[in-house]
């Protein structure tokens, strides 16, 4: 995981230090916003006394795509993007919700081929996050929250993955409307306990997103 995630940055770095001729044929800025669901693999369901669902999130933040031709392209983005779970009582009415809030940077390398105003793309790559912030939020039987804690013992503040994605855009004005799937499966144990107990099973986040933004070429 450290390998790909120190290629992924690689090559965002050369995209940056490209010679300026040449990023301003091929670089596109831009943004998007979007929403989906979000999940935290093997929590414990207390004995299937708690059914587990997916938690509503949201997402968004800005694009930075280079095309090395009319072929592959590198993208970074930088997004605030929130992760969580939502369990509720199989017994009874209780229902509470955890969530984060990250600042996540995915590196893809990306494959694109346009058809006239329509273009398809497909890509992968690893994503960094860094939780800003999270809660426990109660919904049922009463309303209230709980601020999560970060460090030994408790919940994880940095968060690394692999992303892939899926989608297509047209021409719109001077730049590219676009819309997206992803699907980002993290790897890093959203917990740190102090003692694993046999059989112990990692915490990752899963999140499935759709997106709409828009890209705007810079230069000619």
């Amino acid at each position: 995981m450290k390998a790909i995630l120190i290629f992924g940055i690689a090559l965002g770095l050369a995209m940056l230090t490209s010679p300026v001729k040449t990023s301003a044929q091929h670089l596109s800025l831009g943004a998007k916003a979007g929403a989906g669901l979000s999940n935290i693999s093997n929590f414990e369901s207390g004995g299937g006394s708690i059914k587990r669902s997916p938690n509503v999130m949201v997402q968004g933040g800005f694009i930075m795509k280079y095309m090395f031709g009319d072929l592959i392209g590198i993208k970074t983005e930088v997004l605030f993007q929130q992760k969580g779970e939502v369990y509720s009582g199989t017994t009874s009415s209780a229902k509470f919700k955890i969530y984060l809030n990250y600042i996540t940077l995915p590196i893809l390398v990306e494959v694109s081929h346009t058809f006239g105003n329509i273009t398809l793309f497909g890509g992968a790559g690893p994503y960094m996050g860094y939780a800003l912030n999270g809660k426990v939020v109660a919904i049922n039987p009463s309303s209230g929250s709980i601020n999560l804690t970060f460090g030994k013992g408790d919940f994880r503040r940095f968060d690394t993955g692999l992303c892939f994605d899926l989608g297509g855009g047209a021409k719109a004005g001077p730049g590219n409307l676009f819309l997206n799937l992803r699907f980002d499966l993290g790897l890093m144990d959203l917990s740190q306990p102090t003692t694993k107990p046999s059989g112990y099973k990692t915490h990752d986040t899963r999140n499935f997103g759709i997106s709409a933004g828009y890209l705007i070429p810079i230069g000619k």
